[in-house]
């Protein structure tokens, strides 16, 4: 099963062990989902982009290790276009358009899932019956935006 990835996902997976309950459970969830087989992670060459404009160069490097075997994603004229639809609609803040091309580039290719650990904007109950209507009305089938630990808990 297919999963698309966010920049939060890499970064958690190669951040420093914290001492804060919260930080070391999507630590050890995130590192959880790398290793499960059920699912094929892939990226875009948004997440790439981030990635690559990190300040500390020793984290860009392990950033980009990380990723490096996982399958890239497009971003389309398609892409494009719908991620501006998103914003246009405002299902995101005009601030957030790379968190419209993870949703577009994910509901464009069609691959069911997208992780992230953006609780705000985008794994958002609220946010999510926004961005389901926008892409449900250009003729999509919207892609589930879910926390590892979500996804970890799905069935298959």
């Amino acid at each position: 099963m297919f999963v698309h990835l966010d920049t939060s996902i890499p970064s958690f997976l190669i951040r420093e062990h914290g001492t804060e309950p919260d930080i070391v459970e999507m630590q050890e969830v995130t590192s959880r989902l790398w290793k499960d087989k059920r699912f094929q992670l892939v990226i875009s060459q948004r997440v790439i982009d981030e990635i690559q404009a990190g300040r500390r160069q020793d984290k860009v490097k392990l950033r980009l290790q990380a990723i490096e075997k996982l399958g890239l994603l497009e971003i389309t004229e398609e892409v494009e276009f719908l991620a501006e639809l998103l914003l246009q609609a405002r299902a995101l803040p005009p601030d957030q358009e790379s968190d419209a091309i993870y949703v577009a580039v994910a509901t464009v290719n069609a691959v069911p899932y997208l992780a992230t650990w953006n609780l705000r904007h985008l794994a958002n109950p609220n946010q999510v019956i926004q961005f389901n209507r926008v892409c449900r009305v250009a003729g999509y089938f919207p892609v589930k935006i879910l926390t590892p630990k979500q996804l970890l808990e799905i069935e298959t």
